[in-house]
């Protein structure tokens, strides 16, 4: 994760392959408590500087909340935007059943969509806090099941926040793209 110039420039030269340009600067960079006051705007003009910084390196930007919420024109909309104004190479959603048709429609239009499941930090008001998501048999099957899905609408790549490690393996074993882990066990990469 990277929110800087400064920083991309020195992960490049380090040899650092992916970036994420991530809403947690809300709480990083301006001292939220949560990623939900992060703007679209703010995050467009991060994710432009760590372009600036890195650019050699494969940039994921985070989609903030309300961003891509509410209809399929205002997610692709505010995608389009991100990717037309910052340069990144991919977009992350925090996704939801709601997003397969958002991220159909997206893939359609060529871009590269990184689907973000287990824990959201943008929904944990919905997901009791901050914790672990997939510890019950239902719960991983719903992880793994929404995985295939969005790998079916589009998705280029997924991201596992907070699952048990024999969840993120279940998901990397049920689908053939990228899966990139925080907290979530070495099966993902």
């Amino acid at each position: 994760t990277c929110y800087d110039y400064t920083t991309a420039r020195l992960m490049e030269e380090a040899g650092v392959p992916l970036l994420l340009a991530g809403d947690s600067a809300a709480n990083v960079i301006l001292g939220h408590d949560t990623t939900l006051p992060v703007p679209l705007e703010f995050m467009i003009q991060i994710t432009a500087a760590v372009r600036r910084g890195a650019p050699h390196c494969f940039l994921m930007a985070d989609m903030p909340f309300g961003s891509y919420h509410g209809s399929v024109e205002r997610a692709v909309q505010g995608v389009c935007r991100m990717v037309q104004e910052s340069g990144c190479d991919a977009v992350k959603l925090e996704a939801a059943e709601s997003q397969l048709a958002p991220i159909r429609e997206l893939a359609d239009a060529g871009v590269a969509v990184f689907a973000h499941l287990g824990l959201r930090p943008q929904s944990v008001g919905v997901l009791g806090g901050y914790r672990y998501q997939g510890r019950t048999a239902r719960q991983a099957e719903q992880i793994v099941d929404l995985s295939r899905r969005m790998v079916q609408a589009g998705a280029s790549g997924l991201l596992l926040e907070a699952v048990p490690p024999p969840v993120s393996q279940a998901v990397v074993q049920a689908v053939d793209v990228p899966v990139i882990g925080c907290g979530a066990g070495p099966a993902c990469c």
